[in-house]
Order: structure tokens, then C-alpha cells, then sequence
């Protein structure tokens, strides 16, 4: 019984590098493919932030359009002419538009580069994840080959 407690040590120590070895580095695969997944559906609110604000835009416009007939309508209602007061009006009315046009899509655009950065960031993490995980699972070799070495030094070369 004695003899076979060197062999029953390295087939501890060889069973737990295994298992040391491969949960680093499933470890490192599940994290990054989480990242993955985190990067993709920050890829999604992305392109819906930028969607979203040109549909914003789209509608602005359209109301803004509205107002501005609803103006001339009037003005002509009343009798005044496409100049002076009422055009100086319209002139504003029509770049204080434009202006919360630009700013819609300037918002849009600012969602989308935050969360393509996110991505970006995510995806690299998981990079990161998944080096770690394999530089986890070389130190547990390494570690599992000293093992094994203090095995075979204190049973077998004396």
C-alpha cells in the first residue's frame, strides 16, 4: 500500500492541474463571450439611439412645417404681405427650428458613439478575460509540474 501512495499523489496532482487548468480557461471564454453579448446589444441601442433621434428630427420638422404655414395663413388672413415684421418672424421661427433640429440629431449622435464606445470597451474586456484565462491556466500547469516534481524527488529519487 505504501508503494502505490506516490502514484495515488500524482494522480491527485494531475486530476487537479486538469481541473484547474480548464476551469481557467472556460472562465476566460465565458467572460468574454458574456462581453460579446454585452457589446452587441450595446451595438443595438446604438443604431436605435441614432434611429430614434432621426425619427425625433423627422417629426420636429414636420411640426415645425405645420407652424410655419399655420403662421403664413394667418399673416395672410390679416392682410399682411411676405415681408418686413411677419417674414423677419418666419426667419426665426424657421432657424430656431433648424437649430432644434440640429441639436435632435447632435443627441442621436452622441447615444451612438457612447454606446459603440461601450461595445468597443465590452469586447475589449472580454479580450482581456480571455488572456487572463489562459496566463491562469499556464501558472496552474506550471504550478501542477512543481507539484509533480516535489512528488517524484521525495518517492522516487532519493
Amino acid at each position: 500500500m505504501a508503494a502505490a501512495i506516490p502514484y495515488i499523489m500524482v494522480a491527485a496532482a494531475v486530476a487537479g492541474t486538469a481541473v484547474s487548468v480548464y476551469s481557467s480557461i472556460r472562465a476566460g471564454q465565458v467572460e468574454k463571450e458574456a462581453r460579446e453579448r454585452e457589446a452587441a446589444q450595446l451595438e443595438r441601442s446604438a443604431a436605435q439611439a441614432r434611429k430614434a433621434a432621426q425619427q425625433k428630427a423627422e417629426d420636429t420638422k414636420q411640426k415645425h412645417r405645420s407652424l410655419l404655414a399655420a403662421q403664413r395663413a394667418r399673416y395672410a388672413a390679416a392682410g399682411f404681405t411676405g415681408e418686413g415684421t411677419p417674414l423677419l418672424v418666419q426667419m426665426e421661427s424657421v432657424k430656431e427650428s433648424e437649430d432644434e433640429i440640429r441639436r435632435i440629431i447632435e443627441e442621436g449622435e452622441l447615444g451612438y458613439t457612447a454606446a459603440t464606445e461601450s461595445a468597443a470597451e465590452a469586447r475589449r474586456l472580454g479580450g482581456e478575460a480571455q488572456v487572463s484565462g489562459y496566463l491562469s491556466a499556464a501558472g496552474s500547469t506550471a504550478q501542477g509540474a512543481g507539484t509533480l516534481g516535489r512528488i517524484a524527488r521525495n518517492y522516487w529519487w532519493k
